[in-house]
């Protein structure tokens, strides 16, 4: 697992209906306080005990924490750019395609949480 290995988890990544619900969680039935802690330096940022959360395309019920330092963004060394006029008037368009993707080196560093349904 990811502690085997010295990571520190800096951001969950979950659907925003699984978001919801997590936020939802609270101390205890009648109180307003949530589970998961609150940032006293950001109370509206969207955070799970202080590490940043994000809302993606993640299955419904799945959580992934990431560690930052453990990802690469790798962009193509060449970027393709059409500069063609429209004619219907006096106007240029520039069009730009970059490529980029994501990896991960160490698997295991990422990890997935299911929630119950």
């Amino acid at each position: 697992m990811a502690d085997d290995l010295g990571t520190t988890i800096t951001a969950f990544v979950t659907d925003a209906s699984t978001a919801l619900a997590i936020f939802k969680l609270r101390v205890e039935k009648d109180s307003n306080l949530p589970l998961l802690g609150m940032d006293a330096t950001g109370p509206a940022a969207r955070q799970v005990l202080g590490i940043p959360h994000r809302d993606q395309r993640v299955a419904d019920g799945t959580v992934w924490t990431l560690d930052a330092s453990r990802a690469l963004v790798i962009m193509r060394s060449t970027i393709a750019v059409s500069n063609e006029a429209y004619f219907g008037s006096d106007s240029v368009a520039v069009r730009a395609i970059a490529r980029v993707g994501f990896a991960f080196p160490s698997l295991r560093s990422l990890v997935e949480i299911q929630t119950g349904a």
